[in-house]
């Protein structure tokens, strides 16, 4: 699993280097002969990046970019008792490997380099942007965003949370005996539609989830599960999609 999580995030992404993968043994290495307190910093940050987080690459950016001088140190090291030609071939070649694995095997300089246009690049690295596109070129009164913090692009009003910010959802479900006062309320103040993001509803109940009296809690939307259901049974009719399973689900409130 651990060489897994390296490959996705060294190898299947481009804010990462390729060569990040062949030479950061020998660059751990090199510190730990060298500089040992930032090799003690660098074994520390890898593995809190790979058991305490989702292994989500920005989480290793800093380190990431530390070990690029080490690496470097590592390369000239490799390279200054060959010849003066076969030094210069073989960088050649690894900034060959390099630009092939960013420009082929991973998509995200594709729209600069004018190989595919921008709405290709959401719909391939953006799961949310489907349903975002949806809620834009169909509803131009008021949505209440459940889960997604990620609203800089959608045009109708709205109200939304992060998780570290008051819920209006979770506040109504906990606050309202029923349904029907909760699809009243949301009348009242104008909210006709809901947006749901399952996938980082789920995300963020375990990411921020904490024990409390030996029980462990979700660290988001803290709600009666079966309330939840029941109100969108009742009184919302899923209009995105139309049909099959989504992560992403939009409901009209009846």
């Amino acid at each position: 699993a651990i060489f897994s999580c390296l490959l996705d995030s060294f190898f299947f992404t481009s804010h990462h280097s390729l060569l990040h993968m062949p030479f950061l043994l020998p660059a751990l290495i090199f510190l730990w002969l060298k500089f040992r307190p930032i090799f003690y910093f660098s074994v520390a940050w890898l593995v809190i990046w790979l058991v305490f987080t989702h292994h989500i690459e920005r989480f290793a950016y800093i380190i990431s970019i530390l070990w690029c001088l080490p690496m470097g140190k590592v390369l000239l090291a490799g390279t200054e008792h060959l010849p003066r030609y076969l030094a210069i071939f073989l960088i050649l070649c690894l900034c060959c490997c390099n630009c092939y694995h960013n420009l082929t095997l991973t998509g995200n300089y594709d729209y600069l380099l004018g190989f595919e246009d921008m709405e290709k690049i959401f719909e391939r690295f953006y799961p949310p942007y489907a349903a975002e596109k949806f809620i834009n070129e169909n509803i131009q009164n008021k949505v209440l965003v459940i889960g997604e913090a990620r609203v800089f692009y959608l045009d109708p009003p709205l109200i939304a949370n992060t998780v570290f910010d008051r819920s209006l959802w979770e506040t109504l479900l906990n606050n309202f005996p029923n349904s029907n006062s909760i699809a009243a309320t949301l009348k009242a103040n104008g909210i006709e539609y809901l947006y749901i993001n399952w996938s980082e509803v789920t995300r963020l109940r375990q990411s921020y989830s904490f024990f409390y009296q030996g029980n462990k809690m979700p660290g988001f939307l803290l709600v009666d599960e079966q309330k939840f259901s029941a109100f969108l049974n009742d009184h919302c009719q899923r209009i995105f999609p139309k049909h099959g399973a989504s992560s992403m689900e939009v409901y009209l409130v009846k």
